[in-house]
């Protein structure tokens, strides 16, 4: 069996010419595909990308009362200088926050399988979304294939891609065991960031994907204004 977490880092690097001109795409696929890739492990990885979960939340000030009525707060992001996605190069992310606290190796990971089926997960969630207008034209396969070619895949793995890519998994199965906040939330990251939405149905792709992850509306504009910064 290969290495998902490699793999998953391969994928994360060639999707990176998906991105177009967004700067923070970028960031996120270059920043956990190398740390992916350079053997740091899955947790680390998704280290770069919960921070969204986070800011919003401290972000959020106390509710005032007026006239007995609650006034509810509203989280203003514009004058946060935290980047989201660090860049790479930059002092190592935090591990995983779970249930108030660090995650770190040797603890268990709050997805069936561990790392392994997560990283297959992740990559499976990318595969699909790919698919989130409904069809995948021959020449779109193609540029994906080029892609996966220069990372070097082996027969292994190119045959797992290539089965995934033919039978992409509904979104209720792509969020399935996702019950934890961050994973849910990096989850979805990794699918807004891979989406090239130019349509409804893309759209509403998305829309049911956090549905299924139990995603806040809030927290899923959070996360693509994020996404939208170039």
């Amino acid at each position: 069996m290969f290495n998902a977490e490699q793999l998953l880092g391969k994928v994360l690097s060639s999707a990176m010419g998906r991105t177009g001109k967004k700067r923070k795409k970028r960031d996120l696929f270059d920043s956990m595909g190398t740390q992916l890739l350079s053997g740091k492990g899955l947790l680390t990885a998704i280290g770069l990308g919960v921070g969204a979960y986070e800011i919003l939340k401290s972000k959020q000030t106390p509710s005032r009362q007026t006239a007995g009525a609650k006034i509810p707060a509203v989280a203003d992001h514009s004058q946060s200088s935290t980047p989201v996605f660090p860049s790479p190069g930059k002092a190592g992310p935090p591990p995983l926050p779970v249930s108030g606290k660090s995650l770190s190796k040797g603890e268990t990971l709050p997805f069936p399988g561990g790392e392994q089926a997560l990283a297959l997960r992740f990559i499976q969630i990318m595969v699909a979304s790919a698919y989130a207008d409904g069809r995948m034209d021959e020449f779109e396969e193609k540029r994906i294939f080029e892609r996966m070619q220069e990372q070097g895949l082996s027969r292994e793995e190119k045959n797992y891609i290539f089965a995934e890519l033919h039978s992409p998994k509904g979104v209720e199965a792509l969020a399935e065991g996702l019950s934890d906040p961050q994973l849910a939330q990096m989850a979805y990251t990794l699918a807004a960031s891979t989406v090239v939405v130019d349509s409804d149905m893309e759209l509403e792709w998305l829309n049911r994907l956090a549905a299924s992850l139990s995603i806040s509306s809030t927290m899923q504009r959070f996360i693509e204004e994020q996404l939208a910064g170039e």
